[in-house]
């Protein structure tokens, strides 16, 4: 009788599927935790205002690791730096596809038509995810931003209310409270709405909110004097040195405008605001090299962002300085080949300067890109 040499073969391929998938089990958690790191390397090479490269690790851990690119919240939220809204959205879809009970994949869908423009899709989208999730903060947030954006404020209102009535203690459902009010302008109701948010959840937002609020209503003492309060917590926080400057230009102080603005860029030289929001404090107090200079060095912070370089030819071409406008965004195509400013004001350049068909062909070689 072979009983026991039968329970022999049993037992070992008992022992051989335990060790197959103990194996698996080992191979996808050291998956994850690889394609984590990938994702927490990219976002830290984006905070040093490197997207090109940000972009090269997210396309490669995807193809490495397909199945943790559709779960990883990290990998989200790089996409969304990074703008690769089509990512997105095949992500969300796969997600949902695979797990359809799972809030994530609704709230990334609602929130990647919010990111596009698409404000009716984006409003449709977070109405059905706030409605079968009562609990998803971003529903609520994203259907309220959505309808104020479209002017549609009563109904806003009423959609952030049910939030609240839901969820009152989420930071994220005040600061959109908050900005519904500045969106319509109410600043009075705006001011108390970023107190709150500064004064029971000690929200930078709520302080630079708050600070905003007052500078448009013409209290500049009490903006001066609130953000100074709160310097000692948020001192790394470029929302205040923003709103520092935004005062002085609230003012008129274009002196003290300019150097606040300089204390951004020093404090914060790798972030493009800095650079080129103080340009209109820039052209009332400084002279055309001087601002060029600093558009310049913005350049040179930061290569693989396009907005100081396109500035910078813009200078050019506002000043009417066509020959030199037209080098410039030459240099914006070949560096930065999706922007579409180059060619558009390119073609512009070029046509200013008699040069008809060249401005006709760099309009078709855009038109054959947009087609392709």
């Amino acid at each position: 009788m072979n009983w026991p040499s039968s329970v022999t073969e049993i037992l070992q391929r008992y022992r051989t599927m335990r060790e197959l998938r103990s194996m698996e089990r080992s191979e996808r958690v050291e998956g994850h935790w690889a394609f984590r790191n990938r994702m927490i390397e990219a976002l830290e090479v984006l905070d040093r205002d490197q997207p090109k490269r940000a972009a090269e690790i997210w396309d490669h851990a995807r193809a490495v690791f397909p199945d943790e690119a559709v779960k990883s919240d990290l990998a989200l939220k790089l996409l969304f730096r990074l703008q690769r809204y089509d990512d997105i959205e095949a992500l969300m879809k796969a997600g949902h596809d695979r797990y359809p009970n799972d809030a994530r994949f609704a709230e990334g869908a609602a929130q990647v038509a919010y990111e596009r423009g698409n404000l009716d899709e984006a409003f449709q989208r977070a109405t059905v995810l706030y409605r079968k999730y009562p609990r998803s903060t971003v529903g609520y947030r994203t259907a309220a931003a959505s309808l104020s954006l479209m002017n549609r404020f009563t109904e806003a209102e009423t959609v952030i209310a049910k939030g609240l009535n839901a969820l009152p203690h989420d930071v994220g459902m005040r600061i959109e409270y908050a900005k519904l009010a500045e969106r319509r302008k109410d600043w009075l109701a705006a001011l108390e709405r970023w107190t709150y948010v500064d004064e029971v959840h000690g929200h930078v937002a709520g302080a630079a909110g708050a600070a905003s609020a007052l500078t448009m209503l013409g209290r500049y003492e009490e903006a001066e004097s609130l953000l100074s309060s709160r310097l000692h917590k948020f001192s790394a926080e470029m929302l205040i040195w923003l709103q520092f400057a935004r005062i002085s230009e609230g003012k008129g102080d274009w002196e003290e405008a300019a150097s606040r603005w300089a204390v951004v860029r020093k404090r914060f030289p790798q972030r493009a605001v800095g650079y080129v929001s103080s340009l209109p404090v820039l052209a009332r107090v400084a002279d055309r090299e001087q601002i060029e200079a600093v558009l310049l060095e913005g350049i040179d912070r930061i290569p693989d962002d396009p907005v100081c370089l396109k500035e910078y030819a813009l200078l050019a071409h506002r000043a009417g300085d066509f020959a030199l406008a037209d080098q410039r965004w030459s240099t914006l195509r070949a560096c930065f080949p999706a922007c579409r400013e180059g060619y558009e004001l390119g073609a512009a350049a070029l046509a200013a300067l008699g040069r008809t068909s060249e401005s006709t062909r760099l309009l078709a070689q855009l038109h054959g890109q947009c087609r392709a």
